[in-house]
């Protein structure tokens, strides 16, 4: 006889429940780990999306938020809206703190942005990237003024 016929079936019952807390838990602690890890990353989207209007206004977004939140631009990712003179007063939009594809893609333009790179050629970058990765772009971005 084996040893897990030898449970029966509550003792079965029971060692099922434990793996699946165990697992459970497994997923719980690493999502966590991963929201520690990309909370740096996280607020340094968050602030280069609020001290820079109008350049991730014309970035598209991949990761869907187009289709399930409505979102036009990354940048409404993470500023739900802006108001005051400079457009520098904002209501964040909390849906870019926990979406890494909308973190990645603002390190990407807040690089390219520091290295002197026009806006026209960053949103291109951005959707090569995302045609790499066979990701569609959701948002309805709007196109980028032939000044920028």
């Amino acid at each position: 006889m084996s040893k897990l016929s030898s449970f029966g079936f509550r003792g079965a019952i029971r060692l099922l429940l434990a793996i699946g807390i165990v697992v459970a838990l497994g997923s719980t602690f690493r999502t966590l780990y991963q929201n520690y890890a990309q909370g740096a990353r996280s607020d340094a989207a968050y602030a280069f999306a609020a001290e820079h209007p109008g350049v991730l206004e014309y970035i598209p977004c991949s990761c869907g938020c187009g289709l399930r939140l409505r979102h036009t631009s990354v940048e409404r990712c993470f500023i739900a809206s802006r108001s005051g003179l400079d457009g520098r007063d904002v209501a964040y939009d909390e849906h870019g703190a926990g979406c890494r594809e909308c973190i990645d893609i603002v390190h990407e333009v807040r690089a390219l942005h520091a290295a002197g790179r026009p806006l026209a050629e960053i949103r291109r970058t951005v959707e090569r990237a995302a045609a790499a990765r066979g990701t569609p772009l959701w948002t309805l971005t709007p196109d980028v003024p032939p000044d920028r």
